[in-house]
């Protein structure tokens, strides 16, 4: 938890859904449990950080860009949510648009590495 962006992860389910009482499909997807499944990322910035569209999207996309440049040293394998938190009243703007790009990417790989998301090799 950060001050205005969380991060939720849990691992990634790797066995496709199938019908249990079908074994010949079991046997089908046990080839699939040994691919490492790419970690998904979704970014949710909800209507009390901003009103305007425009805003909400620019804070989508500059987040998206920190996480590209941490793309590299991701754990393979985990879903996660990155929740932007709202600012307080007395703003008219989110606090996101107005910091600098260095502070928005230590912010997040902070968040990122202590959700133990980023290999050990770092």
């Amino acid at each position: 938890r950060g001050r205005w962006l969380t991060v939720l992860c849990k691992p990634r389910d790797s066995r496709p859904s199938f019908n249990k009482r079908d074994p010949v499909a079991a046997d089908r997807f046990d080839e699939r449990d040994s691919v490492e499944l790419p970690t998904r990322w979704a970014i949710v910035v909800s209507k009390k950080v901003s009103r305007r569209a425009v805003d909400r999207n620019r804070i989508r996309r500059r987040i998206r860009s920190a996480l590209r440049q941490l793309e590299l040293q991701w754990r393979s394998g985990w879903d996660v949510i990155a929740i932007v938190k709202p600012t307080p009243k007395e703003r008219d703007r989110p606090y996101l648009l107005d910091c600098s790009y260095s502070e928005l990417q230590q912010e997040v790989e902070t968040l990122v590495r202590r959700a133990g998301l980023l290999d050990a090799a770092d």
